[in-house]
């Protein structure tokens, strides 16, 4: 179990995400229950002790919805989706391998931890918009998936 000030950290982070330009919605119990496999677009997650917020999961869907949780803080719920979406952890990922990923899916190395999944359909306008071609795992797809995520989406 997290501590207290963990919890009060991740409800902050939470709000944060909220009130971004990207208004992510936590889910929950029942917005899991809306939500279907086909309808996810870009899926990132980050390995414990990763950069940035360990366990931490987002998704985006196909009517730009963006989701959050994580699988420290919010464990039953990250199961649920889990148990639900199979086919979203096929992939196994571990210090920047990626083994096993979902036919439907294309996956992209963010860095120190961080991994994205990307329908096919978008993969190549993202691949496109990845400055440096020789090393795309330096940070810059980590800090901008979600623009490009939303600009995609758009198209």
């Amino acid at each position: 179990m997290p501590s207290k000030e963990s919890m009060q950290e991740y409800w902050e982070y939470v709000k944060e995400l909220e009130t971004s330009k990207y208004h992510f919605t936590e889910l929950n119990e029942s917005e899991l229950q809306k939500i279907e496999f086909s309808d996810i677009a870009f899926y990132k997650e980050a390995e414990f002790g990763a950069m940035g917020e360990h366990g931490g999961v987002e998704f985006v869907l196909h009517n730009s919805k963006f989701y959050h949780t994580n699988s420290i803080m919010r464990e039953e719920i990250s199961k649920k989706f889990l148990l639900k979406f199979p086919q979203i952890r096929k992939a196994s990922t571990f210090c920047g391998h990626t083994q096993n990923v979902a036919n439907e899916f294309v996956s992209f190395y963010l860095g120190f931890g961080n991994h994205l999944f990307v329908r096919k359909e978008f993969a190549n306008f993202i691949q496109k918009k990845i400055p440096n071609k020789t090393q795309p795992t330096d940070g810059w797809l980590y800090n901008f998936w979600k623009d490009l995520a939303l600009e995609s989406l758009k198209k």
